[in-house]
């Protein structure tokens, strides 16, 4: 309805000041919205809240995949005992949930050696990120009337096993499919779906263990874009958001039993977080209310950061500044958080927040006394120390970033499936490299695990090779 309205307003404004009387010009343009509207269909938005539109007879690309692979089509093969291998990549945003790779350098030079193809191929919708463990990727997907946990053999892209369950999910700003992305930890896999579906299953083989609806359990409404936590596995407990009343979920690894819970805010798109503050590990998870810190063992609260606002629609993971720092984002502004322990009680204190840094669903990196993210899909370097923003440059939408910290590199990937390599240093950056590696709206995280590089977004996956240089 509302496209509807929008653009038969904006017609007659621009007709009514041209041409003949309102009534005729009214007239007019309610035909031409029809007419239009009989041809085209609205696809959702992108990171600037630019209508996608298309042929309404054209097939999406959900229509297209699933008439390539049937809802319910799974493989057959299954796999020994998973090992996590140096390297890997067993959560969002791998290890420390930092989008930071260790120990490997890449040849820049992808003028005269670009990544090459692996394979590439077209998946169920979604806006999950990818984990690699053991030569296999998992991911989440939309395959028809359920979502999916789909395992895929790194060399190959080939299927190896299929779990689904929780339902449909889809919204008209973003479309169908999962947000979140799996979690490996001693042999299983923890997914959550959209709709609340919270599941362990075995990784070798995609059989489930346990499963429960943890947002519908909690009496939590969906929100807008659905579950969007990326599961959190520590001290043998699976902690996500679900929601209001119950909040922060904790359950048992093993079994699924709720192991506690806790009050919080409306909604949340951000994932619980595993921090060291003061010595003592916690769970920091933000919420439109407050950020908050819980003990790990039974869910107390530490300590408490409330929002400046209760409309803040926090989807960014905090980032360690040291061990009595934070830094955190509700997507509207960047702060550096002081967190001390003073005897029984905590004091929270901020160091600096600006707003001239605004990510807005767009994770950002940590490297050299610097962040680096996109705000407002334009790349950006802060310093630390004060919070000024020290360059912006170059423009790539809604994307991500990955840092390789040995190198002082960033790898970003834009809205458009465009990979660049950019320079993590305060300096303005010079000349970048670019490479085509996806079509279409593309929003997920991207993956380095050696010299292999995974990409995907709500339409097709891909694996490239890059070439390394050796660490010196």
């Amino acid at each position: 309805t509302v496209p509807y309205l929008l653009t038969a307003w904006t017609a007659w404004m621009v007709l009514g000041r041209r041409s003949a009387p309102p009534a005729v010009s009214l007239v007019v343009v309610l035909l031409f919205t029809a007419l239009l509207f009989d041809l085209v269909k609205w696809d959702g938005v992108d990171a600037r809240l630019h209508s996608d539109l298309s042929f309404r007879w054209s097939a999406t690309a959900e229509q297209k995949f699933l008439e390539m692979k049937p809802a319910g089509a799974a493989g057959s093969r299954e796999s020994g005992p998973w090992t996590v291998r140096s390297g890997d990549w067993p959560e969002f945003r791998g290890p420390r949930r930092a989008s930071a790779v260790r120990g490997v350098r890449l040849d820049t030079d992808w003028k005269n050696a670009p990544p090459q193809k692996v394979w590439r191929q077209a998946v169920g919708p979604g806006w999950s990120s990818m984990i690699v463990v053991d030569g296999f990727l998992l991911t989440q997907e939309q395959r028809g009337d359920n979502e999916a946990v789909v395992c895929y053999a790194v060399d190959t892209g080939k299927e190896v096993w299929v779990t689904q369950g929780g339902g449909r999910f889809s919204e008209g700003i973003a479309g169908p499919g999962p947000r979140a992305t799996p979690t490996f930890r001693d042999g299983r896999v923890y997914a959550y779906g959209a709709n609340g579906h919270l599941s362990c299953l075995e990784a070798a083989t995609g059989k489930l263990v346990w499963s429960r609806e943890a947002a519908r359990e909690a009496g939590a409404p969906l929100p807008q874009w659905g579950c969007s936590a990326s599961p959190l596995v520590a001290e043998g407990k699976v902690i996500v958001y679900v929601g209001e009343p119950r909040g922060i979920l904790a359950v048992d690894a093993a079994t699924g039993a709720p192991a506690w819970s806790r009050p919080a805010g409306k909604f949340s798109y951000s994932s619980a977080h595993l921090v060291t503050i003061g010595g003592i590990s916690q769970i920091v998870m933000q919420d439109n209310v407050r950020t908050t810190g819980f003990a790990i063992a039974d869910g107390a609260v530490l300590w408490e950061r409330p929002n400046t606002t209760e409309s803040a629609v926090p989807m960014l993971q905090p980032q360690p500044g040291d061990d009595s720092s934070l830094l955190m984002s509700t997507g509207l502004d960047l702060s550096l958080v002081e967190i001390r322990r003073e005897g029984t009680a905590w004091k929270v204190a901020d160091k600096w927040v600006t707003t001239r840094f605004k990510p807005s669903f767009n994770d950002f990196v940590v490297h050299d006394g610097h962040a680096f993210g996109l705000d407002d899909g334009i790349l950006a370097c802060v310093d630390l120390k004060d919070g000024r923003r020290v360059w912006k440059k170059g423009r790539y939408g809604g994307g991500q970033i990955l840092l390789l910290a040995d190198q002082g590199l960033l790898l970003v990937i834009s809205e458009k499936g465009e990979l660049a390599l950019v320079d993590a240093k305060p300096q303005e950056p010079g000349d970048v490299a670019r490479f085509p590696a996806l079509e279409g709206k593309t929003w997920n995280h991207p993956v380095l695990v050696g010299d292999r590089l995974f990409v995907r977004n709500g339409a097709e996956m891909a694996c490239y090779r890059v070439r390394l240089v050796k660490t010196p």
